[in-house]
């Protein structure tokens, strides 16, 4: 949740809203407020959990860890987008689009494991 936290602060100080990089951090901004209620109820079952074998608890934890990198992914994309210059991000439209759609998979593929780990000891 706190990598969720600093993906969303990275995206408030978004710039040059011209950009093709800023409708992207908008988007990918809205997509984390709508993922965070997920997140923080899912985090708080994993801290509570006292029922939940070793094995799936493990399973639950790596899939964790695995959203948390593709989010500090798309923080660093997204300060790296801000501390580039306007004529940097316009020259690099295209490469920054396919770095946003795949750590935006990345995202939305740990998000489709964090079910299944918890359903694969039931």
């Amino acid at each position: 949740v706190r990598q969720l936290e600093e993906l969303k602060a990275a995206i408030h100080g978004a710039g040059n809203k011209d950009s093709m990089w800023y409708n992207m951090c908008i988007e990918m901004g809205d997509h984390a407020n709508t993922i965070e209620p997920m997140l923080r109820n899912i985090q708080e079952q994993v801290d509570g959990q006292t029922s939940m074998d070793k094995k799936t608890l493990n399973t639950v934890l790596t899939a964790l860890e695995v959203l948390e990198g593709a989010l500090r992914d798309a923080t660093k994309l997204v300060i790296e987008c801000q501390e580039s210059s306007p004529v940097k991000l316009f020259f690099l439209g295209e490469y920054l689009r396919a770095r946003f759609c795949k750590v935006s998979g990345r995202i939305a593929s740990a998000l489709r494991n964090i079910p299944l780990a918890i359903y694969s000891s039931v």
